[in-house]
């Protein structure tokens, strides 16, 4: 018994952030019916890596789903929709804030057939303010919040990061929407609307910038891997090339990396009493570590510091992620079987762990429309309209 097995999700959202919002409820229960455009479906289905043509990205996003095929440009297929979110207790979306309200799916429509419904809206710039009808993207949102100008190398240009982060934490920050809308609908039996710009994720996370700026006009530069609020706090090569990232957090881990590179003199400088002071004086400190790092290998490295008892990490290939012992311990990575490739597929497991209640991924995303047919006959015929179960009290 999953946490959210009553509760049902429509989601006519494409790339990642509503999908990946929509696949994290689905990770504990919830049935999630994925609404695609015929012949085309999610343009997540031509994102690499490919395996016979077949995108594996999609499998992992789209996994727990169910396939529809709709044209949402057809007056029709709205009406069949509509006729959808009469059985459904969230409705996750990305379209813009105009073309909903042309196809009169937006909020304050949808509020007034169908009042308990909870409706996730990721946009770009959010359903209201200036922006509200410019399209967006994941790196644009990053740039717009200010993450891209201070990533990357003070010589350089802004640097993207490795991964999309805004549609991970507007994934996130959506899914926990979702969550306290439900929540509070079982006092008031109202639905809500669920406004996530994917901008204002990565604008709540970085949290000291923001007051930084308006208390006191500072305006971040791009410092490389420096952590400006911690020194030592670095990324540091060993001899055999491999990378250590060092983040020395605490007066206590200070002298503990102070007695490792024996430099027990550095507990007693007072340049290097505090944080503060040792941001100041952070190219000494830093250029001794890694002088003291790049002279030993990995293992030797390593084995200083777990004896010594300091926080480090080894910076891992995806290569290295795979076969870490600890994750392997843990079955973070697991295998589910896949009807359409006919073989089991290795991918993320359920996040977070819940020791009562466990999320599950009862099989990868399915080929587009898979399941048309049946959603629609059991739907649209022989379904009453919900209305009694445990998601609607």
């Amino acid at each position: 018994m999953g946490v959210l097995d009553d509760i049902i999700v429509v989601e006519a959202a494409t790339l990642l952030a509503g999908p990946m919002a929509s696949g994290l409820l689905g990770d504990f229960g919830a049935r999630v019916i994925k609404v695609e455009l015929p012949g085309r479906g999610d343009p997540l289905r031509d994102h690499a890596p490919f395996d016979h043509q077949v995108s594996l990205y999609s499998k992992v996003t789209n996994r727990n789903k169910e396939s529809i095929v709709l044209d949402l440009h057809q007056e029709a297929d709205r009406m069949t929709l509509r006729s959808l979110l009469t059985h459904a207790d969230v409705f996750v979306t990305n379209f813009r804030p105009a073309s909903l309200e042309h196809w009169h799916l937006d909020y304050g429509s949808l509020q007034l057939e169908f009042p308990r419904l909870v409706m996730l809206q990721v946009s770009g710039f959010g359903n209201e303010g200036p922006y509200r009808d410019k399209p967006g993207f994941a790196r644009i949102a990053e740039a717009f919040a200010g993450l891209t100008y201070i990533t990357g190398y003070p010589d350089s240009p802004p640097t993207f990061t490795g991964y999309p982060v805004a549609d991970g934490m507007g994934a996130v920050f959506g899914a926990l929407g979702v969550m306290l809308a439900l929540y509070e609908r079982q006092q008031s039996q109202q639905g809500q609307l669920v406004d996530l710009p994917l901008y204002a994720p990565i604008l709540r996370m970085m949290e000291h910038l923001v007051i930084g700026y308006e208390e006191l006009g500072m305006v971040p530069e791009r410092q490389g891997s420096v952590n400006p609020v911690v020194a030592p706090n670095n990324v540091f090569q060993s001899a055999d090339h491999e990378w250590v990232i060092l983040p020395v957090s605490t007066q206590t881990m200070f002298e503990r990396v102070a007695k490792m590179v024996d430099h027990l003199d550095w507990i007693e400088d007072p340049r290097f009493h505090s944080n503060a002071e040792r941001i100041t004086h952070r190219i000494e400190l830093e250029s001794t570590i890694a002088a003291w790092i790049h002279a030993r290998s990995l293992s030797d490295v390593a084995e200083a510091l777990d004896r010594h008892d300091i926080a480090w990490g080894k910076v891992n290939t995806m290569a290295d992620v795979c076969q870490d012992p600890n994750i392997l311990a843990r079955k973070e990575i697991i295998r589910v079987f896949d009807p359409e490739l006919q073989r089991p597929l290795a991918m993320q497991g359920v996040i977070p762990r819940l020791t009562r209640t466990p999320g599950r991924v009862d099989h990868p995303g399915p080929a587009l429309g898979a399941h048309t047919a049946r959603i629609l006959q059991e739907f649209l015929e022989n379904a009453p309209t919900r209305g009694t179960e445990i998601g609607h009290r």
